[in-house]
């Protein structure tokens, strides 16, 4: 995890989700993390879901 300035942090994965299923049980982690992600970033949770299968760069922040 590489902090990008005070709240917010990048994370680099190794091996990110491949499939929908995968993507979905990431995103209730991240979800119960940052909520900031779903409510500010996407239109929907299915939306921050599908984002997350394969993609290795995940963000995080706090307002």
């Amino acid at each position: 995890m590489v902090p990008t300035k005070q709240s917010a942090n990048v994370l680099t994965v190794a091996a990110p989700p491949t499939s929908v299923e995968h993507a979905r049980q990431v995103a209730i982690e991240h979800h119960a993390f940052c909520p900031d992600l779903v409510t500010q970033a996407m239109e929907s949770f299915d939306e921050y879901v599908n984002d997350l299968v394969g993609n290795d760069l995940w963000w995080f922040w706090w307002d």
